[in-house]
């Protein structure tokens, strides 16, 4: 994941957060979900830093 500039990108944390909230966890295995976690982290971090 790349953050293009400083501002955070709701699209694509909506996009992230969806994916997460899957009611059936068996359609996402434990890697990608903790990859869609540390991105979604990094995300927040980076717009929290930049505020």
């Amino acid at each position: 994941m790349e953050i293009q500039d400083d501002k955070l990108n709701i699209e694509e944390v909506q996009q992230l957060a969806s994916k997460l909230a899957c009611v059936n966890s068996a359609t996402i295995d434990i890697n990608e979900r903790e990859k869609l976690e540390q991105d979604l982290n990094a995300m927040f971090g980076q717009w929290y830093e930049g505020d």
